[in-house]
């Protein structure tokens, strides 16, 4: 499974076999690590191996990438980035009775840029509702959208219709398979080429009960999460 080589420190290797710098990669985007066989897609005890040499890899590169960085100018940098984030941007605002006149003052990383915006105070007026109003507004807009929504039925649930075991037994064809899990009955004939694990692992179980195999490899959740239109129906649970 996957499209790209990695080396045993999960680094990703070129056309020539060479490691790419600073390139790394792990899971199932990694080719040759993983079994192609197996039902659920990627060996977990693969990805959380190679996960982590993956981080150690690349925390490593990083460590020495700094370290070798050329003399006050990477120190610099550094130093330059972290006072950044002490000293986060700030605006002053000054006003002037005399002259009424406003000044804004514009701070970033502790170099003042003043930027002198200067108005009269007198010309400013407010300009149509308060703004304070508009959250309120966009609220009560939300609020009505989503029980117009629920009006058409966009976000009702379907009426799901009950079958039974043998009903389900009887799709167990390529063209026409059902699946009973967890309660539901799922129609998965044109999930097969969607389906992570690859479409033998869906004709193995055409027509029957398949609650504990697929809780040995899922959560109960990623039906509705990632394919509900599979969802046609339920069955009584023994």
């Amino acid at each position: 499974m996957g499209g790209l080589e990695i080396d045993p420190l999960s680094q990703v290797l070129d056309g020539s076999k060479k490691a790419i710098p600073g390139l790394f990669a792990s899971g199932e985007i990694a080719g040759g690590v993983h079994g192609a066989n197996r039902l659920g897609g990627s060996s977990l005890l693969g990805c959380v191996v190679f996960g982590r040499v993956a981080g150690d890899t690349a925390a490593s590169y990083l460590l020495k990438s700094l370290s070798s960085s050329s003399g006050s100018s990477g120190a610099a940098a550094r130093l330059g980035q972290v006072n950044g984030h002490l000293q986060p941007p700030s605006t002053t605002i000054s006003i002037d009775p005399q002259s009424q006149q406003v000044h804004l003052t514009f701070n970033w990383a502790g170099q003042p840029q003043s930027q002198s915006q200067s108005g009269n105070a007198g010309d400013v007026s407010p300009q149509g509702p308060s703004t304070a109003e508009h959250p309120a507004n966009e609220k009560d807009a939300a609020v009505k959208q989503e029980g117009e929504t629920k009006k058409q039925g966009g976000v009702e649930k379907k009426e799901l219709k009950e079958y039974s075991l043998e009903e389900v037994a009887k799709h167990n064809k390529k063209d026409d398979i059902w699946i009973g899990v967890n309660g539901q009955v799922l129609n998965v004939t044109n999930f097969l080429e969607d389906h992570p694990g690859g479409a033998k692992a869906l004709l193995l179980y055409a027509g029957k009960e398949a609650s504990e195999e697929f809780n040995m490899l899922h959560q109960a959740s990623v039906v509705a999460k990632y394919a509900p239109d599979t969802i046609i129906g339920t069955y009584k649970q023994e």
